[in-house]
């Protein structure tokens, strides 16, 4: 895996807005830290604070706030077919919202991240490579244990009063 660029604790306007007709030529995972609007095969999904989303190369991204300040933070990257073979068999989601909960620890790998990726040393693309790993090890066993949790039939209700609350 190889990390393009990498991005810490953003923070947008409420009018901040990524469109991206054609996509990136690289693989990106945003870590939704506030409430947006994602635009995903041409369906719109408000999505909750604590959010994750990856987005393989030349695919359509069209994002924005969701009525307030926009907060995220992102890497991109080039992933090899190990990569790939490593979040099919960690049942990794690609291409769509997931929610996580809590994502400081997340977060805090990302923030590590940008410090590496800003310098820029003879150990700095094995170091970020690693840390994308233990990122994503970290999403797998988040995601585990969000599928095991039975989902109640207030959680779409919820949902849906929080992002009109937003």
């Amino acid at each position: 895996m190889k990390i393009n660029n990498v991005g810490y604790n953003y923070v947008h306007d409420e009018d901040f807005v990524i469109n991206r007709p054609n996509g990136t030529s690289d693989w990106i995972i945003v870590l939704i830290r506030s409430s947006g609007v994602f635009y995903l095969e041409g369906e719109k999904i408000i999505c909750m604070p604590n959010s994750f989303f990856i987005c393989r190369s030349n695919v359509p991204q069209y994002y924005h706030a969701n009525n307030s300040r926009f907060i995220n933070d992102w890497f991109h990257f080039t992933p090899d077919s190990e990569d790939i073979k490593f979040f099919e068999e960690n049942n990794i989601s690609i291409g769509k919202i997931v929610y996580l909960g809590d994502l400081e620890k997340l977060s805090d790998i990302i923030r590590l991240m940008s410090r590496e990726f800003a310098l820029k040393t003879e150990i700095s693309d094995e170091t970020l490579r690693l840390y994308a790993k233990i990122l994503f090890l970290n999403i797998s066993l988040k995601q585990k244990s969000a599928a095991q949790k039975k989902p109640s039939i207030y959680d779409e209700k919820l949902n849906n009063l929080r992002s009109d609350i937003c």
